[in-house]
């Protein structure tokens, strides 16, 4: 049995032990008596069996994972190497002339496709023998993968659907190195794309469908959208367009979608600014929680897709506060106006609640009121009578208005146990 044959056994044995990646790694330089780094698809450091060392090819991330700088992946690209690791399974190696050193490639594949490579830098010229060794460890890590344990599984982009996660969970936090390692994937980036965060706060609510079923249903109702699931929400980057229209046919669809499968909200927010807040999903996630949970777990009101920005101020200043002190932060005349309404059955709060709501609009609010709009007069004025004018005061107006919605994160509890 010649010296390759002999590894080829040994990395069936080690195989067959199920120990896993970093296990058959350490083996397998331990009988090349070589060092070699494990990249998945995207130019992410996966493991090495050498030391980390700032070796002038990956840079260090806030997480501590290691990218292949973008000059490197620039230059592999240039080279044509890129394109072979994903034609070719057999190791190569080619002379960079750059640093004076010998790169040696090998693919790893899953189900006929690249999921990664092996890399090397080293100061001598490979020989067949050794480049027959690297094909055979190639084959043997790429069934490692193909376990699931390093897969992450996607709808259509495995890899996309990686990297969008690591992304707004804060894994990875210098942009040029995701626009990057998207474009390798062959995504096109764009400022109009925005991501959707689709929260449903229980597990057990989350659907009767797997997390790649409702992924790729995502994926057909907003087409050109990446997915992928984390934790308790399913992620999409997806066209802005289709979140800006107000009632297209394809906006209709996503909120039936989101009802059956009893989504409490979706949240989008824009993708370059995504790009400068790390871990902004998880953030996002925070949020809404807090909403849901000062309002004691009520759906959230209003339209079931909500942007971001509009709702970050109101729930970053209900996640920083208790009840009580969020309850100290209502302006007196509301408190006044919310016993007026106690007291004698009045409606003024539902009165300013849709005359704010309709952007202090008479006609629109008396509308949605159901009264005249002689009758909604007299209720403004008879509010005004109690506390004092106000129609015509812009702060006075903002102040009642932020009041009102303190107001409605409020636990019913504590409403209807304690007059404000």
């Amino acid at each position: 049995m010649n010296k390759i044959d002999e590894f080829r056994q040994m990395l069936l044995e080690q195989l067959a032990t199920a120990e896993g990646m970093e296990a058959l790694v350490q083996a397998a330089a331990g009988f090349l008596q070589e060092s070699f780094t494990v990249c998945d698809a995207a130019y992410t450091m996966m493991m090495t069996t050498a030391p980390h060392k700032n070796d002038g090819v990956f840079v260090v991330q806030s997480s501590q994972r290691r990218i292949m700088r973008p000059e490197i992946v620039e230059e592999m690209q240039s080279k044509g190497i890129s394109e072979r690791l994903q034609k070719s399974r057999e190791a190569f190696c080619i002379y960079n002339a750059s640093c004076g050193l010998w790169e040696i490639f090998c693919a790893l594949s899953i189900h006929g496709q690249m999921a990664g490579y092996l890399f090397l830098r080293t100061d001598q010229q490979p020989d067949k023998a050794r480049l027959e060794a690297w094909t055979v460890l190639g084959q043997a890590l790429s069934v490692e993968l193909q376990k699931g344990e390093y897969a992450t599984p996607g709808p259509l982009q495995p890899t996309q659907s990686r990297i969008l996660r690591e992304l707004v969970e804060g894994e990875i936090s210098q942009e040029d190195l995701i626009l990057q390692r998207l474009r390798q994937t062959g995504w096109k980036p764009s400022p109009s794309y925005r991501l959707g965060c689709l929260i449903c706060p229980e597990a057990s609510l989350f659907s009767n469908l797997r997390h790649e079923q409702l992924l790729r249903q995502a994926a057909d109702l907003l087409p050109d959208s990446l997915s992928c699931s984390a934790r308790d929400s399913i992620l999409l980057l997806c066209p802005a367009g289709l979140l800006d229209r107000d009632e297209t046919g394809q906006m209709v669809k996503l909120r039936h979608w989101l009802a059956y499968h009893q989504f409490y909200l979706a949240v989008s927010m824009p993708f370059h600014s995504l790009l400068k807040v790390p871990g902004a999903h998880v953030q996002t996630r925070a949020v809404v929680q807090t909403m849901l949970r000062c309002a004691e777990g009520r759906t959230p009101k209003g339209d079931v897709v909500s942007r971001y920005e509009e709702v970050l101020p109101l729930a970053a200043f209900l996640r920083n506060h208790t009840i009580q002190e969020i309850e100290g932060c209502i302006h007196p005349h509301i408190r006044r106006l919310w016993e007026h309404d106690c007291t004698h059955g009045t409606e003024y709060i539902t009165t300013l609640q849709q005359y704010f709501a309709h952007n202090r609009n008479t006609t629109a609010a008396s509308a949605a009121l159901f009264i005249h709009k002689t009758t909604l007069f007299y209720r403004l004025e008879q509010m005004e009578k109690l506390v004092g004018p106000f129609l015509k005061d812009p702060k006075l107006l903002f102040l009642y208005e932020y009041s009102l919605l303190l107001l409605e994160q409020m636990p019913s509890s504590v409403l209807t146990n304690k007059n404000m």
